[in-house]
């Protein structure tokens, strides 16, 4: 049994200690829409590295404004 918990225990420290909170369909989803809009790769995955910064979750992202937006992008290119 304590076994078990040990090993419960160890996932979930090592998922809740992830560097990357937004799964790759979440960033092939963000890449893709941004891409739609008229983004190129280059700029749609500086656009996303600079949002994941400031929005951790992906559903936060989404209620970011434009006026966020064009300030999270402005040095993409």
């Amino acid at each position: 049994m304590k076994y078990s918990l040990g090993i419960v225990l160890l996932v979930f420290v090592a998922f809740s200690c992830s560097d990357d909170p937004w799964t790759s369909e979440e960033k092939s989803d963000f890449l893709n829409s941004c891409e739609e809009e008229g983004g190129s790769p280059g700029y749609c995955d500086c656009f996303m590295k600079n949002t994941m910064e400031v929005y951790p979750r992906y559903e936060d992202a989404h209620g970011m404004s434009f006026e966020e937006a064009v300030e999270l992008s402005e040095n993409c290119q």
